[in-house]
């Protein structure tokens, strides 16, 4: 019975991953070792493997470096609960960086009205105030940096958008992938609107909740998302700093990093470990980089 994985042997799994979804069939664990005469462990590993292609591989968008020299990372500002004070810090030591590169890496607003969760109506803000918010500060930030090309990452909270349209409302769903487009006016503000993982170099960016939806631990984010990735990547998400360096067989070295977030506390959770921050990072022509954690704390930046 095998218990290692080769070449050949995933090729085998790949085709019989197939063959089952052209039939409208899931390749379980126990199909997949009884096929292939392998141990559960194995296929348990393969399986996993197999319905996370798209992010282990993240082969949808990477950009050139040649003019990137100077990037800055943001993320979950969760307008209208941004803190400005974090903001303003951030933005002075930006002005000051003039990045090449704004990566604003998803909650950049909160869809608060159109969460999931249970609303305290006396709270939040209407969706549209939100996005009106949202795109004042995005006028704000091009506005700074007229020269820094700007990427918006989508996070899960925008994604409550689509989600709730196509709940409520399937018949208008196809209005949804330009919606945040049209209304944040993402084109006259020249800002490119990113919905799957992306590098710069050779590091990748993600926001954290591509992953299947599961139970993590907060004190180990980095090696969650390794498990996934298994490259250099940031991810963002869990409002929490953290940096992990692995080293695998063939002295391989990656490098994971899980940045801070820029808003308030929240109400539903006034408890809790998370860190602001935000990140820079420096590229050379081979796509090689330095990143740095800069972490807030009392209004000032660490």
């Amino acid at each position: 019975m095998e218990n290692m994985l080769t070449v050949a042997l995933w090729q085998k799994a790949v085709v019989l991953y197939h063959e089952a979804q052209k039939q409208g069939q899931e390749l379980g664990r126990k199909r997949l070792a009884e096929l292939l005469n392998i141990t559960d462990s194995l296929a348990r590993k393969i399986v996993f493997a197999l319905n996370n292609q798209d992010i282990i591989n993240c082969t949808s968008m990477q950009l050139e470096t040649k003019e990137i020299k100077k990037e800055l990372l943001i993320g979950d500002i969760h307008i209208p609960y941004q803190d400005k004070a974090a903001i303003s810090v951030m933005l002075d030591y930006a002005e000051e960086y003039q990045p090449d590169i704004i990566s604003i890496m998803g909650d950049l607003i909160d869809c608060y009205e159109i969460s999931d969760f249970d609303k305290n109506p006396l709270r939040g803000k209407r969706l549209f105030e939100e996005i009106g918010e949202a795109r004042e500060f995005l006028y704000s930030l091009r506005n700074r940096f007229p020269d820094s090309r700007i990427i918006y990452y989508l996070g899960n909270h925008e994604q409550r958008i689509e989600r709730y349209i196509c709940n409520k409302a399937e018949q208008l769903a196809e209005l949804v992938a330009t919606l945040l487009i049209d209304k944040l006016e993402l084109k006259e503000l020249n800002i490119e609107y990113v919905t799957e993982p992306f590098a710069i170099g050779n590091l990748w960016h993600v926001h954290g909740n591509e992953k299947p939806k599961g139970a993590y631990n907060p004190q180990h984010i980095c090696d969650v998302m390794m498990k996934y990735i298994y490259d250099d990547f940031v991810v963002f998400h869990y409002h929490r700093v953290q940096t992990q360096l692995y080293r695998r067989v063939g002295d391989r070295y990656f490098r994971a990093y899980s940045v801070g977030y820029l808003a308030k506390e929240f109400d539903y959770s006034k408890l809790n470990q998370w860190q602001q921050g935000f990140a820079t990072c420096e590229y050379d022509e081979t796509g090689e980089f330095t990143f740095n954690q800069k972490v807030i704390m009392r209004g000032v930046i660490h």
